[in-house]
């Protein structure tokens, strides 16, 4: 029993798996570019800020950042994973049909049944172009693909060290001598062929297998894409609304009260300060919430009082010159 002829199996199927690879190495770049903005961008102090009059908006901004970086990082990893080389080799090959090839003791029942699972598809996938990679065969067996490189490979061997070998699996049996050209030339063509076949097999399964992963990250990027750019909108709504600036040097005010006299005595401010607009100090708080002085104010005399946002309104004065 002789080889089919040679192929173009030893041709390896590398431009689209380099095409999927840049596509992901892109991806990569973008998403290290999110993150770097989202870091750079997004200062620790303005979440911090958040606490004082509005917990739930800190709450919904740490959910959008956390939410940014998970998305950001699934993209990173799956992408990740397109770059890795799946790794299928003509030995890891031989193990998908080897009849007695033990299974790996796992206690992780869903991940053995995961790695049975793949390599049932592996093994189907490679099925479907056994006509392009092995022609001719009726039967397409990846372990029995590998021994024959086995047994050519042995005989290669003996064919040197003791002068000629057999190749106990042809019918009928044939020996070959290193002293006729004609047996050289065929065993090497033989051993060759064989190897080509198996090269090209792992070839197309580490293929097989990049797309399948790359098709997952694509089928993933629409809605990841739509929950990023949600949550990057929401973290800039609550970071514009919500931000506030601390009050580190004295500032002078006006403070203008719009609220009645519950309100002002709920807050601990004097009841003369209603509807009144008064001049003042701001030191310390912030922009929202200033600690306000006022002296010679008559009734609405303040004392380091924080004036919150629902009792009045403090613009800051320009300074005359």
């Amino acid at each position: 029993m002789t080889e089919a002829p040679r192929t173009d199996a030893s041709q390896p199927p590398s431009s689209e798996l380099q095409s999927m690879q840049s596509a992901a190495k892109w991806l990569v770049g973008a998403g290290a570019v999110v993150i770097a903005t989202l870091v750079a961008g997004l200062q620790l102090s303005t979440l911090a800020r958040l606490t004082f009059d509005t917990p739930t908006r800190l709450n919904l901004a740490v959910a959008a950042v956390t939410v940014c970086l998970l998305v950001v990082g699934t993209v990173l990893v799956s992408a990740a994973r397109v770059l890795v080389h799946p790794g299928w080799t003509p030995d890891k090959l031989r193990a998908v049909d080897s009849p007695t090839a033990p299974r790996q003791q796992s206690r992780n029942r869903i991940r053995e049944h995961q790695r049975q699972r793949k390599r049932r598809w592996i093994k189907d996938e490679l099925a479907n172009l056994r006509t392009m990679i092995v022609p001719g065969a009726n039967e397409f067996n990846l372990y029995e693909l590998y021994r024959k490189n086995h047994i050519l490979l042995t005989a290669w061997h003996d064919l040197y060290e003791h002068g000629s070998a057999s190749i106990p699996t042809d019918t009928p049996p044939q020996v070959y001598r290193l002293a006729l050209d004609r047996d050289v030339v065929r065993l090497s063509n033989r051993l060759k062929n064989i190897q080509d076949i198996n090269t090209k097999l792992a070839e197309e399964a580490n293929l097989i297998d990049a797309r399948r992963l790359y098709k997952h990250l694509t089928l993933m990027l629409p809605w990841l894409g739509a929950i990023l750019v949600i949550a990057i909108t929401l973290l800039a709504y609550l970071a514009t609304t919500s931000a506030d600036v601390q009050i580190t040097a004295p500032i002078e005010m006006t403070v203008q009260f719009h609220t009645d006299n519950a309100h002002l005595k709920k807050n601990n401010l004097p009841e003369g300060c209603h509807d009144q607009t008064i001049p003042g100090v701001a030191v310390g708080g912030s922009l929202r919430r200033p600690v306000i002085t006022s002296v010679g104010t008559g009734p609405c005399d303040l004392n380091q009082v924080a004036i919150p946002e629902s009792v009045a309104k403090v613009i800051p004065r320009k300074p005359t010159k």
